[in-house]
């Protein structure tokens, strides 16, 4: 349970410096990263 939580902190805080980079991710980044986040969690 806590090794998933860490996890998603850490896909989180990817998401947040890539997103920084780009600025805008595009909807099909996000689509794929929402479901990433659903599998893990």
């Amino acid at each position: 349970m806590l090794k998933q939580g860490i996890k998603i902190v850490v896909l989180c805080i990817i998401l947040f410096l890539s997103s920084c980079k780009d600025k805008v991710l595009t909807k099909e980044e996000q689509k794929q990263f929402d479901l990433k986040r659903m599998q893990i969690a």
